[in-house]
């Protein structure tokens, strides 16, 4: 009797945790496939760690094919304020090893249900803050990836108007002379 209470009690408290993670900010299910490493020249072109992936989010389902340090540029609501690009030329992720930023993970992921039905859009306008948080989860369940977050002095420029006030004048709505009428080119005349 007392073997059967223990494993009821087990069986309750396993139980629980499932109900506990299904509930809670993790996805359903995630599948995550190592593809090699990125694209050199695309790197080069959307800047360090970001690969020009472009997330999926259907209903329950998110889908992307991308580096670590992209997700985590989306995962820490980055989309939305210029996205990974933004994030990698203003050094605002430092540290990490080397292949978050140069290999690529196709990942699919089942979000739980009863999770809101976020689109595309919301999740890259900063409007998706459950499936952000699945996101930090993933990164750090299955990736391993901790996050330490400082506040850093850096260098920048500010725009002001200078001594006198500005210079530029509001632009008109009539077009001028030169743009307004398209050039033709003069047809050669017939035995020229």
């Amino acid at each position: 009797m007392r073997n059967l209470l223990l494993l009821f009690v087990v069986i309750t408290l396993a139980a629980t945790a499932t109900l506990r993670a299904q509930s809670s900010d993790t996805f359903d299910v995630a599948s995550i496939k190592a593809l090699g490493e990125a694209n050199a020249a695309a790197l080069a072109r959307f800047g360090d760690g970001c690969d020009g992936g472009f997330p999926r989010v259907e209903g329950n389902r998110f889908t992307v094919t991308t580096t670590v340090y992209a997700l985590l540029t989306w995962a820490y609501a980055f989309n939305n304020r210029g996205g990974c690009s933004f994030v990698s030329y203003g050094g605002f992720i430092a540290g990490g090893p080397s292949w978050i930023r140069n290999e690529r993970f196709e990942i699919r992921a089942l979000m739980p249900e009863g999770s809101p039905a976020y689109t595309t859009g919301q999740f890259m306008e900063g409007a998706a803050p459950k499936l952000e948080t699945m996101i930090r989860n993933l990164l750090a369940d299955r990736f391993q990836i901790t996050v330490h977050r400082e506040t850093k002095e850096v260098q920048g420029y500010l725009l002001v108007v200078g001594t006198g006030g500005p210079k530029i004048r509001p632009s008109s709505d009539a077009p001028t002379p030169n743009a307004a009428a398209p050039r033709r080119q003069a047809a050669a005349a017939p035995g020229a």
